[in-house]
């Protein structure tokens, strides 16, 4: 509660109004997702944590992974998908995962 009218310590009251003037708590911050695709995962993680965004899973691609493949990724490999998706409206805080080849 920031005020009320008439004051707590208020005598001779003739009505018992009481107005109160109170504040909603300040929204979070919160940004709109950029587009990752396409972008090397060193990149993003940086990107990421600059704007106070936190990177979640990893994965290898399904397109990519076949025999062959070690399931490994760097900071080097190429981002194919990303959730939240671009253009989507994050809270600070929030967990992207990508999916890299």
């Amino acid at each position: 509660m920031l005020a009320q009218n008439p004051p707590a310590n208020a005598s001779g009251i003739a009505t018992p109004k009481l107005s109160l003037l109170v504040a909603q708590p300040a929204e979070p911050q919160s940004f709109v997702m950029p587009n990752f695709v396409g972008q090397a995962l060193g990149t993003a993680k940086l990107a990421l944590q600059d704007a106070g965004l936190r990177v979640g899973n990893v994965t290898i691609s399904p397109r990519f992974t076949d025999r062959s493949s070690t399931g490994e990724y760097s900071l080097s490999s190429l981002i194919e998908a990303q959730d939240p998706v671009a253009g989507k409206k994050v809270a600070a805080g929030a967990v992207v995962n990508f999916e890299v080849r």
